[in-house]
């Protein structure tokens, strides 16, 4: 057992160190400026955060009695033992590629530095630093120190604004991309990044609109020459009704021809909702077919017929998709014919 010598000279020592708090709600992390100092009969810590342009620092003052009220600082004849034995563990850590945590807040207003002690074993001792404003004497010592502590200021702030900058272009860059349906008039502003979610590739992608009813002509010619052979496209129906519903099929869409499609599915803007088909292995297209612009069967089929914004010309019989019926899809009650007012057609481009 040590014991405590009243004898003990005056020592006057500094460390100074960095160290990484993370916070556990949000996983960032903030690095402290930390100094030890060892001045007679005290031993004192201040701590800072790096890049703050706060006024605010972290300190706390304990004297060897205080020390040696803890049960493991107890066991050090003087204060320069305590000091030496935090200083030797620091530097360990700082030389150490773990980079271990020493800063633990727990309460508003201070913080708590842990410092583990080997005594054979390691015992954790903590300080508690209490927040505090600096004083005018304690910053300045002159007018180049304000000046040059403005200087800091402002480039901060520079840093802070440029980094905050680029964030948003990138956010704004991200919401561009591959989540707007640029010109449509079925798909709504804030739908694209829905419609993207029900992907099963997750990428960003570019619509470009191929077709439009209103614009390009009601025929079934009309679509072919517009939509055949585009590679994944995404198909969306306005009814007079106002129900907004669409389909996504991924094969290339061929004249006269049946297209096994796995990948199908169908969607309502109205209900936000995706439905997929009941048997993804039967689901097939058949694409301009007799009369039809547009037919998909699994049991059940969505039927455009040519000359398509003429009164009930689009059939729905969606037996085909799972949890979903003609009500839900498109706010049809006891009837399969409806009536559109717009069809649209996008290509996607990964």
């Amino acid at each position: 057992m040590m014991t405590s010598n009243a004898n003990t000279p005056k020592e006057k020592k500094f460390y100074e160190f960095t160290t990484t708090y993370i916070n556990p709600r949000t996983s960032s992390k903030d690095e402290y400026f930390i100094q030890m100092k060892l001045e007679g009969n005290k031993l004192d810590f201040t701590a800072e955060k790096k890049n703050d342009i706060s006024e605010i620092k972290y300190t706390s003052s304990s004297s060897f009695e205080e020390l040696k009220q803890n049960r493991i600082l107890n066991l050090f004849s003087s204060i320069n033992e305590i000091y030496e034995s935090i200083l030797g563990f620091i530097k360990n850590n700082n030389e150490s590629s773990e980079n271990n945590q020493l800063i633990y807040i727990e309460k508003e207003g201070s913080l708590n530095l842990k410092i583990p002690i080997n005594l054979g074993k390691i015992e954790e001792i903590y300080f508690e630093l209490k927040a505090q404003e600096y004083t005018i004497e304690e910053k300045y010592k002159n007018l180049l120190d304000i000046v040059n502590d403005l200087r800091k200021r402002v480039k901060n702030l520079e840093m802070q604004n440029q980094e905050n900058k680029e964030i948003t272009a990138e956010a704004n860059n991200k919401e561009i991309k591959g989540i707007k349906f640029k010109d449509s008039k079925i798909i709504k502003e804030d739908e694209g990044n829905m419609i993207k979610n029900w992907m099963i590739n997750k990428d960003d992608f570019n619509t470009i609109l191929l077709y439009r009813a209103t614009r390009d002509g009601d025929t079934a010619e009309k679509i072919c020459e517009k939509c055949e052979k585009k590679g994944p496209t995404i198909h969306v129906f306005k009814l007079t009704n106002g129900f907004r519903f669409g389909i996504y099929v991924q094969k290339d869409l061929l004249k006269e021809s049946k297209i096994e499609d796995p990948s199908f599915f169908a969607f309502s803007l109205t209900n936000k909702k995706r439905y997929y088909p009941k048997n993804k292995e039967s689901i097939y297209l058949q694409y301009l077919f007799k009369d039809y612009l547009f037919y998909s069967c699994c049991n059940g089929n969505i039927d455009v017929n040519n000359n398509c914004l003429n009164p009930n010309r689009i059939w729905i019989n969606n037996e085909m998709l799972s949890n979903c019926n003609q009500e839900e899809l498109c706010g049809l009650y006891k009837k399969d014919y409806a009536t559109l007012s717009e069809y649209e057609v996008f290509q996607m481009k990964y």
